[in-house]
């Protein structure tokens, strides 16, 4: 069924009784102002590209048809009549709206509306900060953001609007592709970038699969997006042209600067983010370099210090480069500032992204590298002095003593850190389980896959315990701490089928030794995981119960109720996988 088929009525909705005139999404300004760098127009590097409004007209130019020498060839083949007029065919078709008219008389009422926008910034704005609320409040808001925006709100509606939300982000994903190809300018307007990246993280996690598909192909677009305005590196400032205008610009004046400088490099920021998550998420390979990024971390109005990997005295946010971050920490293996919680994910991120990295050759060998005397067994370049998983790690456990209120992001580090661990200490756990429940692959590779597992399983009770330990803390961490964020449903996915893969192929696992006491292990409790790890015995997790009384379809159930509470639809999918090794 379409999703433009789940529109609701709104009570109070205004009947539409004259037409409405035409308006653009948003105004563009010219190429130049949206591309922020100084290359000259006519510049020979092929990538520059200063697009017009003119650049969607096409017309063909009348040809001098002549005889060339090459048709003399007798053996040549010709296009037929009929082939002919089914390209005409083609284009003629493909040059017409793509979509039937939508009846707008259904369109949500503006209580509506402005209820689904507020629950964007209660439920979502926090795990994505990359819209500035004043925004969201002018008369000139653009609508096409505001139309992103609340169909994200909608999904977290307790009234049941999961169908209007799917319809406005359908509707907003057609609102996107008929700007991109009618001006080719909107592909680096800052708004529609915005825009371009909640319809795509939307798409991602609101169960659709069609709209999950336009987000993967959308990824892409994004990348492009941000590298071709500069959102990751050196570009133009807004400041520093107001300085250069105006000697002694006012303080109203450089605050607005400064607040389109930042909204460009948190949108760069965001896109990044996202990139990261996708991969760390789905583990599909990101497509931004860490390399290519040289910018200031995203800054917020909490400066959240860490005690380890050890911080220096306060300095300010903005001045923090990402690489002289990256290049602290695995140099010296401290943060030399305080960062935001925006920042800190992001150096979560990027921690996970060279583990990553290091494990990207794990599949092409028969045998990979186990380390049995250690929790880390990722290789990496001798000019890192610090593992990056290792720090991962340093970084999860001084999240916990922050003096802030936890949030979606600062829990990401700790969600990160667990998942690191179920994921890479052997090598492709998760995507082998996940194909051990069916995922892809036929009834062969399913069975290879469980005989995998099982054989991991026998010959490595010390990694079989800590892949364990992990998943339980994750599990605890996420009870503990539920904010509703679309990573959550993968997450809650990954500790399901890591739970049950260990305990429908293992035989002995948790069982006790004579006087050996019971372990309790808890979102912040490191100390007795590691203990449990070490010597095994009896254990029971936090918010799911002794180990000796889970079986495999008891984990199965508890996940599955977990999952039929989020709002993301994903979720839903993700439910109805469990249950399917339910009945197994």
């Amino acid at each position: 069924m379409s999703p433009l088929n789940w529109f609701h009525s709104s009570e109070g909705a205004p009947a539409i009784t004259h037409p409405i005139a035409p308006a653009k999404p948003i105004s563009l300004p010219p190429s130049s102002e949206l591309i922020r760098d100084a290359q000259p127009s006519d510049t020979p590097w092929p990538h520059v590209y200063r697009p017009s409004e003119t650049d969607s007209q096409l017309s063909l130019s009348p040809i001098v048809q002549s005889m060339p020498s090459i048709f003399r060839d007798p053996n040549l083949d010709f296009i037929k009549e009929a082939i002919r007029e089914s390209m005409m065919t083609l284009v003629s078709s493909t040059n017409q709206p793509n979509w039937p008219a939508v009846d707008v008389a259904l369109f949500p009422s503006t209580q509506t509306l402005s209820v689904c926008i507020n629950l964007y910034f209660r439920h979502f704005h926090d795990t994505l900060p990359i819209i500035r609320r004043s925004k969201t409040r002018a008369t000139d808001a653009p609508p096409i953001l505001l139309l992103a925006m609340a169909s994200i709100g909608a999904m977290y509606s307790r009234d049941k609007l999961s169908g209007l939300a799917i319809a406005l982000n359908e509707l907003t994903r057609r609102a996107i592709h008929y700007m991109r190809e009618s001006d080719q300018r909107a592909m680096f307007d800052t708004t529609f970038v915005q825009a371009s990246l909640l319809q795509s993280i939307f798409g991602l996690f609101c169960g659709s699969r069609m709209l999950y598909q336009h987000a993967e192909i959308s990824r892409g677009s994004l990348v492009t997006a941000a590298r071709r305005m500069h959102l990751l590196r050196p570009s133009l400032s807004f400041v520093k042209e107001l300085q250069k205008r105006h000697k002694n610009p006012s303080e109203e004046e450089l605050r607005r600067a400064q607040a389109d400088d930042d909204e460009r490099r948190n949108l760069g920021w965001g896109i990044y983010l996202y990139d990261m998550q996708i991969s760390a998420l789905l583990n599909i390979a990101p497509l931004l370099s860490v390399g290519e990024i040289n910018v200031p971390l995203p800054g917020d109005n909490e400066a959240y210090t860490t005690t380890s990997p050890s911080t220096s005295p306060p300095a300010d946010q903005d001045t923090v480069n990402f690489r002289a971050v990256l290049d602290s920490l695995l140099s010296h293996g401290t943060i030399p500032v305080p960062l935001s919680s925006f920042g800190l994910s992001v150096v979560a991120h990027t921690l996970y992204r060279l583990c990553t990295d290091a494990a990207t050759f794990d599949p092409i060998f028969s045998q990979p590298s186990v380390c049995r005397d250690s929790l880390y067994r990722l290789p990496f370049p001798p000019t890192f002095h610090y593992n990056p998983q290792e720090l991962l790690d340093q970084l999860s456990a001084s999240s916990h003593s922050l003096p802030n209120k936890p949030n979606s992001l600062i829990v990401s580090v700790s969600a990160l850190s667990h998942l690191g661990h179920m994921q890479f200490t052997w090598p492709s756990f998760l995507n082998n389980v996940k194909i051990a429940a069916g995922k892809s692959g036929t009834e062969e590779s399913k069975a290879d896959a469980r005989s995998w597992v099982r054989a991991r399983i026998e010959e490595d009770p010390i990694g079989t315990r800590s892949i364990l330990a992990q998943a339980g803390q994750l599990s605890a961490l996420l009870s503990r701490f539920t904010f509703d964020s679309p990573a959550e449903t993968v997450l809650t996915l990954d500790l399901g089928l890591t739970f049950w893969a260990i305990l429908k192929f293992s035989t002995s696992i948790g069982e006790p030794l004579p006087n050996q006491r019971r372990i309790i292990i808890t979102w912040s409790d490191h100390a007795a995981a590691s203990e449990w790890i070490r010597i095994g015995g009896p254990v029971s997790f936090q918010g799911l119960g002794d180990l000796s009384d889970l079986s495999s379809t008891k984990v199965l159930s508890i996940f599955s109720e977990r999952l039929e509470s989020m709002p993301w639809g994903l979720a839903q999918r993700f439910k109805h996988v469990l249950m399917s090794l339910e009945k197994e």
